[in-house]
């Protein structure tokens, strides 16, 4: 396996989360985009090939 673990990646239990605002939305979305980096598999958001966002969406920055 890529990451050198074993068991489950995904959590059993997960909940739903109302987005209130347009701040929390970025935070969130920047949040996503950085998952990667701290998992270590990449440098930089833009590296990872899986994640996508529409560049509109990141103008909050």
């Amino acid at each position: 396996m890529i990451l050198n673990r074993t068991g489950s990646i995904w959590y059993h239990e997960y909940y739903d989360y109302w987005v209130r605002n347009q701040e929390e939305l970025y935070r969130i979305i920047e949040y996503i985009r950085q998952n990667p980096v701290k998992a270590k598999l990449v440098d930089k958001p833009e590296d990872w090939e899986f994640t996508f966002v529409n560049p509109d969406l990141l103008s909050g920055e």
